[in-house]
């Protein structure tokens, strides 16, 4: 029994439904399969656990998509294509802008976050309640709850919630967008970050953002690209990947019922028991790619119970 060589990855959205039953069929026939990403380039996915994990770890396999020769995620030029991102960093690099940021993101000052989490997340419910009847979820609160939460700790307008929302989409969703669309945004984006890091600098406060400014690894700082590249990923990746996992852990929770459990006990830093089966039984729409350094052979084609 064989399965497709190469799938478009990630699934277009009209067979999200199925996607349970793609990483199923996957895991079982063909762990190492390729697939087609949207620039029509052709990848390795891994879909087992432990070949993900021996693949993060392993040092072949690099972050850096800006080397010439790394397969592209969209067509055309994108907002990965910096080498400034933390996304594009490998070893040494990426260690010396994660010690630079770390006083920032302390299990301390998380915790001193959780509060204004909450009191959000109870507004957006409220909200949602009092307007009775049939209520949109994603909508009102899986989409909104993330980027009020940036917006808040990183202390921007909550009138600016819907440019994020907009530039969240050419940073993740690009490859439904022409090029020049894509990039008129991104740079919009970045112009958009740089005036309020000026902004922050000459009237400091004491929000996320004022912390990333002021950062220090001893004598080392974020450069400003650095800088600006950190604050654009933080609104939009802590906005889109957040707004999907809390869709796809409600959809579990309704779904599998008796599975996941009910216990709702827990801390921050020590969630509830459901919240890894969340994690496990609606698998992720999209992928952290890597590019090898040394290996360009194709995988052999996949059979059922073989491993590429």
């Amino acid at each position: 029994m064989s399965v497709p060589e190469s799938v478009a990855f990630p699934l277009p959205p009209e067979q999200r439904g199925t996607i349970q039953e793609f990483y199923a069929e996957r895991r079982a026939q063909c762990p190492m399969g390729r697939v087609r990403l949207p620039s029509g380039h052709d990848a390795v996915l891994l879909v087992l656990p432990e070949d993900v994990a021996a693949g993060l770890a392993d040092t072949r396999l690099s972050h850096d998509l800006t080397a010439p020769g790394s397969p592209r995620t969209v067509p055309g030029s994108s907002f990965l294509d910096t080498p400034d991102g933390l996304l594009n960093k490998d070893g040494p690099g990426h260690l010396r802008i994660r010690r630079i940021v770390a006083s920032a993101f302390t299990p301390r000052r998380i915790e001193r976050w959780v509060p204004q989490i909450r009191a959000i997340a109870a507004e957006l419910i409220d909200a949602l309640d009092e307007r009775g009847g049939p209520a949109d979820l994603v909508s009102g609160f899986c989409f909104t709850l993330p980027v009020r939460v940036i917006c808040r700790l990183l202390g921007v307008p909550e009138r600016d919630l819907r440019r994020f929302q907009t530039w969240s989409n050419a940073f993740l969703l690009g490859a439904r967008m022409s090029e020049a669309e894509r990039l008129g945004l991104v740079l919009e984006f970045a112009e958009y970050a740089r005036d309020l890091i000026a902004a922050r600098r000459a009237a400091p406060g004491e929000d996320l953002i004022d912390e990333l400014i002021a950062a220090r690894d001893g004598r080392d700082a974020l450069s400003e690209e650095e800088l600006v590249i950190m604050v654009i990923g933080l609104i939009a990746a802590g906005n889109e990947t957040t707004s999907n996992a809390l869709g796809r852990s409600v959809v579990t929770l309704l779904t599998t019922t008796g599975r996941c459990g009910g216990d709702c006990s827990g801390t921050p830093m020590t969630p509830p028991p459901w919240t890894n089966c969340c994690a496990t039984a609606w698998p992720a729409t999209g992928c952290c790619a890597r590019r090898s350094r040394t290996w360009n052979r194709p995988p052999a084609p996949c059979t059922a119970a073989t491993r590429s």
